[in-house]
């Protein structure tokens, strides 16, 4: 294009956009599968523990709430009634918020997002807490709550649980994973 009262411009410069850092090797570690299988594990254990309790809730409320009558007989039936249900509700919101941080950060990390190492550490944080909790409530209810319908395997899955979730979360801090994080 020339301009009538003038000389012509010079011609434009070429441009050339590239990424500031170089692109990740598609490679994954051969680990990343193994981590995501962990942690479908780990949602398969606490979901059928939790839909299992949630199938024998009565029972589990009866047996919960005898144990404790049984430790603390100054208790009135109201502050047990209250306690085994804060109990069992505290239980189940742990539950659901681990499965959920599991799954992102499952979906996360196989879409080699460095955030999934963050939602799977803090799903593991809250699921080694929840375990040491459901351990300390059902303990001395083992064999109660096996009359009940919760059968002993079931009572271990969550500790189980737990600890897959930690080996799960740990292989992620490993230096050679997180190469294949972006």
């Amino acid at each position: 294009m020339t301009r009538s009262d003038g000389p012509t411009p010079p011609p434009r410069p070429r441009v050339e956009i590239t990424p500031m850092r170089p692109d990740r090797p598609p490679d994954r570690s051969g680990m990343v599968p193994l981590v995501i299988v962990a942690w479908v594990l780990v949602i398969a254990l606490v979901a059928v523990t939790a839909i299992v309790i949630a199938f024998h809730l009565d029972p589990v409320r009866d047996v919960l709430a005898t144990d404790l009558t049984s430790d603390r007989p100054d208790a009135t039936p109201e502050d047990v009634s209250r306690t085994v249900g804060l109990a069992l509700i505290i239980g189940a919101a742990v539950a659901a918020v681990v499965v959920v941080l599991s799954i992102v950060g499952a979906l996360r990390l196989l879409d080699s997002r460095r955030s999934a190492r963050t939602l799977l550490s803090a799903a593991t944080l809250l699921l080694v807490v929840g375990a040491i909790g459901f351990y300390l409530t059902t303990a001395p209810s083992r064999s109660a709550l096996a009359e009940a319908g919760i059968a002993t395997v079931v009572q271990y899955a969550v500790p189980l649980a737990a600890v897959l979730a930690v080996i799960a979360a740990s292989i992620t801090a490993v230096p050679a994973f997180s190469r294949t994080l972006r």
